[in-house]
């Protein structure tokens, strides 16, 4: 769960979690890796035929989310706080390099809404809709303000239960009135296909 209250307080809140020895990364994102937070319609690019038009995936993560949801880099890197410009920079998806025929979409950008947008690194591919159709095309944006997910990648030496009983408890302390509620990543992809 992530709330502006975790929000305003995450580096404390990671110190915290990384002092227990129970999360190894966290980051915040508008979903969880099996969702997509919307679509949109509103990409360009170099060299787009204007009579185009496809709704690309969107998603609103921090740094460290690509680290903390497992993303495999054909190319490029994730975003960085140690980096100012990763605020107009974007991570997409190999469908999107597809859909946009990009030969070398590093040296490429897109628009978005009027404003330019560096691309910085392309991931493989990763089921979000339905595992049995076409993967669409998703960019991802540096996001600054709180999103709706914490996402945690959980030391495979702690168990499960402790797991839960420490980042609960944590979570508890910097806001005490929010509800814990929770998802295994690896349950809602295991869902996905129906096992």
């Amino acid at each position: 769960p992530g709330t502006d209250q975790i929000h305003k307080s995450f580096e404390a809140v990671k110190d915290e979690l990384y002092k227990t020895g129970t999360v190894v990364s966290a980051a915040e994102g508008d979903v969880n890796p099996t969702q997509t937070a919307g679509s949109t319609s509103a990409i360009e690019w170099k060299d787009k035929d204007p009579n185009l038009s496809i709704d690309f995936q969107q998603n609103g993560v921090s740094a460290g989310y690509g680290k903390t949801a497992g993303w495999q880099f054909r190319e490029g890197r994730e975003f960085s706080k140690d980096f100012l410009t990763d605020s107009t920079a974007v991570v997409i998806n190999e469908s999107a390099v597809k859909f946009m025929g990009m030969k070398d979409p590093l040296r490429n950008s897109i628009t978005f809404y009027g404003v330019t947008f560096k691309i910085i690194g392309v991931i493989k591919d990763i089921i979000v809709d339905s595992p049995y159709g076409q993967v669409k095309p998703c960019v991802y944006f540096f996001n600054k303000d709180a999103g709706s997910t914490v996402l945690l990648r959980i030391n495979p030496k702690v168990s499960a239960r402790t797991a839960i009983a420490n980042i609960q408890r944590i979570f508890k302390r910097f806001n005490p009135e929010q509800p814990f509620p929770y998802t295994f990543i690896d349950g809602a992809y295991a869902q996905k296909f129906g096992n």
